[in-house]
């Protein structure tokens, strides 16, 4: 094996019994093993002290927690929009029921003119009219006070 080859074994978690002999008569790979105990040993974290350790094991729960009470207050934000929402709806039914209806007082049918003196549907002076067998005679109410016509 190269040189190479053990520095790479040497990163595993069990490098074997082969690597061990090659670094015990190596002096290359001997200050490779020096080095990446240096580095590996700057490289760790201090234990954790016993309220950090507090602190991750509550750390789940109190995330959990956090989320849900998250949610709680967008789950809140929707009702009160549904509510605003329905109570618009009932104002504005409120509203259209309470204004004034203005009744079509019909005073008198008129007898229906004899055939003759219709006018025929090309005749009249309107496209809309056509020539019906009844006419009605139509009058509107006077406007309520303060109502402008």
């Amino acid at each position: 094996m190269t040189c190479e080859e053990i520095e790479l074994r040497l990163l595993e978690p069990e490098p074997g019994a082969e690597v061990d002999a090659h670094v015990a008569t190596c002096a290359s790979c001997q200050a490779f093993v020096k080095d990446l105990a240096l580095v590996t040993e700057r490289a760790t974290l201090p234990a954790p002290t016993s309220a950090e350790r507090a602190m991750l094991t509550g750390l789940a729960e109190s995330t959990w927690s956090e989320w849900r009470r998250a949610q709680r207050g967008r789950q809140a934000w929707v009702g009160y929009a549904a509510a605003a929402c329905f109570g618009a709806l009932v104002a504005s039914a409120g509203f259209w029921t309470a204004r004034p209806v203005r009744e079509v007082v019909v005073e008198r049918v008129v007898a229906p003119a004899s055939s003759s003196s219709l006018a025929s549907n090309d005749e009249l002076e309107e496209p809309n009219f056509v020539a019906d067998d009844v006419f009605f005679e139509v009058t509107w109410p006077e406007p309520l006070e303060g109502e402008t016509p």
